[in-house]
C-alpha cells in the first residue's frame, strides 16, 4: 500500500499526500526542509529534511529512468473468450477487490473522523535536549541582615565568589591540612621552649621567698618610724635613736642586695614566659578565633567568578553549565565599638536550572568552615606559668636624719 503523509501547514494538519505530491510541491518551492510531516496521522511530527532521499531520489537502475517513445511497446489484446476456470478466478478476484474497497472506505472514514478531532492540536516536535540548552547558568540573589531591632540592612559592596565544587572541595581539604600543620608547628615550638622557660621560673621562684621576707621586715621597720622610701627623711627625737637608724639602714641594704640578685632572674623568667605565652595565643587564634579562620579561608578561596553586591545588596554571577558550584561571601559591619563579621557558603547542584536564586541572610550565616571545624585533637598546649610583674629594690635608699631642732643627726651613713 502506498505511503501517505500529512503536512503541518498554516497552523493546521493537512493531507494526506503521496510521495509524488510531496516531490512536486518540493520541486516547485512550496515546501522547505523546515516544514513538518507526519506518517501516523499527526501523532508525531518530523522535519521534511528526513525525507530528502525520497523528495530528491537519484536513479539507481534502468527502471528508474524516464521512458522514451521508442522504448514503450503497445500491449496486445486477445479477443478469445475466457475458459470456465478463468471465469471462476475472475469472480474470486472481483470479490476480493470489493472486500478491499469496503475496508478502504471504512479506513478513510475513520481517518476523516480522527483528523477532524486532531486538526487544531499543536504538532509534537521532538527537540534535542542538550544541544539546544544555554551554555551558561546564572546565579543571582541578595544579601541582607536583620538587626536585633528588626531593621532590614541591605549589604552593598560585599564580595561574592563562585568556584566549581570539585576545586572547592580540594581547597577545603588543603585548608584544613595547612591549618592543622600550623597548629602542630606551634606546639613543637612551645615544647621546645618550655623546659628552658620552666628552669628560669624555678630559679626565680627559689629566691623570691627570701626577698619577700626581707622586704616585709623593711616595711615594718619603716612603718614603725613613719618613713617611706619616697620621702626618706627621718626626724629623730628621744624615741628615735641612732640604733633605730642603723637597723633601718641594715634592713634596707639587705633588701637591696636580694633585689639585685632576684631582678635578673625575674626578667629572664618574664621574657621566656611571655615568648611561650605568645606561641599559645597564636595557637589559640588558629583554633578558636572563627572570624580569623573564615577570613583566611575567604582570602585564599580559588574563585572562578567574582562580583560585588550593588547598593541594594543584589548580585549576579554567570558560570558554565553542567557543574556543581560553591558560592561564598563575607562581610563586616561596625556596631558601636565592635565589629560584626558575616560569612556564607552555599552548595549549588549541577541540575539546579538555568537561573538559581540565592538569598544570604541571618538564616544561613555560618560560624565554621563549610565542612565543619578542623580536628585539633592532641595539638593544644597548656597555659603558661604566671610570673607577676614586680619592681624590686636593687639599691639602698639615701636616708636623711635630723634631730628635733632640725640639725643633721650624727648617725652611720652606711649599713653595717
Amino acid at each position: 500500500m502506498t505511503n501517505t503523509y500529512h503536512l503541518w501547514l498554516e497552523d493546521a494538519a493537512k493531507g494526506p499526500f503521496t510521495v509524488g505530491q510531496l516531490r512536486a510541491m518540493w520541486n516547485s518551492g512550496q515546501l522547505t526542509g523546515e516544514n513538518l510531516f507526519s506518517t501516523d496521522s499527526g501523532l508525531n511530527w518530523q522535519p521534511l529534511t528526513d525525507l530528502l532521499d525520497q523528495l530528491e531520489p537519484a536513479p539507481t537502475s534502468a527502471f528508474d529512468a524516464q521512458p522514451t517513445e521508442a522504448t514503450i511497446s503497445q500491449p496486445k489484446f486477445h479477443n478469445a473468450a475466457p475458459s470456465p476456470g478463468q471465469k471462476v478466478f475472475i469472480n474470486k478476484y472481483k470479490l476480493c477487490f470489493v472486500a478491499l474497497f469496503v475496508l478502504l472506505l471504512t479506513g478513510v472514514g475513520c481517518y476523516v473522523i480522527y483528523c477532524f478531532n486532531t486538526t487544531n492540536l499543536p504538532p509534537i516536535v521532538v527537540q534535542p535536549v542538550k544541544d539546544d540548552l544555554p551554555s551558561n547558568v546564572t546565579m543571582s540573589g541578595s544579601i541582607f541582615i536583620v538587626t536585633r531591632g528588626g531593621q532590614n540592612l541591605k549589604l552593598g559592596l560585599v564580595s561574592v565568589s563562585l568556584c566549581n565544587s570539585e576545586d572547592a572541595s580540594k581547597y577545603i581539604s588543603s585548608f584544613h591540612d595547612v591549618l592543622k600543620k600550623q597548629v602542630s608547628d606551634l606546639k613543637d615550638s612551645y615544647e621546645k621552649l618550655k623546659p628552658d622557660c620552666d628552669a628560669a621560673v624555678d630559679a626565680y621562684e627559689k629566691v623570691l621567698p627570701d626577698y619577700n621576707a626581707a622586704y616585709s621586715s623593711l616595711n615594718k621597720e619603716m612603718d614603725a618610724i613613719s618613713v617611706s622610701r619616697d620621702q626618706p627623711i627621718v626626724e629623730f627625737n628621744s624615741q628615735r635613736t641612732a640604733k633605730d637608724a642603723q637597723t633601718l639602714l641594715n634592713l634596707d641594704a639587705a633588701c637591696a642586695k636580694l633585689g639585685a640578685l632576684i631582678k635578673p632572674l625575674y626578667e629572664d623568667a618574664r621574657t621566656k614566659t611571655e615568648a611561650l605565652d605568645d606561641i599559645r595565643q597564636k595557637q589559640h587564634t588558629l583554633v578558636f578565633d572563627h572570624d580569623h579562620i573564615l577570613n583566611a579561608f575567604i582570602a585564599g578561596f580559588p574563585a572562578q567568578v567574582s562580583t560585588k553586591t550593588d547598593a541594594d545588596g543584589k548580585f549576579a554571577l554567570v558560570a558554565p553549565r553542567g557543574h556543581a558550584y560553591m558560592l561564598v561571601a563575607s562581610a563586616t559591619r561596625d556596631v558601636g565599638d565592635e565589629t560584626e563579621n558575616y560569612f556564607w557558603s552555599q552548595l549549588i547542584p549541577a541540575d539546579s536550572g538555568d537561573n538559581q536564586i540565592v538569598t544570604l541572610s541571618n538564616d544561613n550565616l555560618q560560624k565554621e568552615l563549610p565542612d565543619g571545624a578542623t580536628d585539633f585533637s592532641g595539638l593544644l598546649v597548656p597555659e603558661v606559668r604566671d610570673v607577676r610583674a614586680n619592681d624590686f629594690i636593687v639599691a639602698t635608699t639615701a636616708y636623711q636624719f635630723f634631730d628635733e631642732n632640725g640639725n643633721a643627726a650624727q648617725v652611720p651613713l652606711t649599713p653595717q
